[in-house]
């Protein structure tokens, strides 16, 4: 995923528009003290999302596939899509999660 605004912390951009998140960076942007960012990526929520929302997202994502090589491009497109998934779930409304189960 990548950032759809840069990403300024004291009048000094840390990251810019384009950027892409990862594991490393969205821990660097919590110790900096971002709590937001706007995700540029056509299959994800749209607005801002928390970065303890995203990071909790790719904690569980991340978690699930500690053992595969890291560079596979299938496996990085999986990870995105469950990533986004995940994110999707946590925006829908408590009626919608539930309609249609009885």
């Amino acid at each position: 995923m990548t950032l759809a605004q840069s990403v300024v912390v004291h009048s000094q951009t840390v990251l810019p528009e384009g950027a892409v998140l990862t594991r490393d960076i969205l821990s660097l942007l919590k110790a900096l003290g971002v709590t937001e960012v706007n995700v540029l990526d056509r299959s994800m929520p749209q607005g801002s999302i928390s970065m303890d929302q995203f990071q909790s997202a790719v904690d569980q994502v991340e978690s699930r596939f500690m053992e595969f090589d890291e560079n596979n491009e299938v496996l990085q497109e999986l990870k995105k899509v469950l990533v986004t998934r995940l994110l999707e779930q946590q925006k829908k409304p408590k009626s919608q999660e539930t309609a249609g189960c009885r």
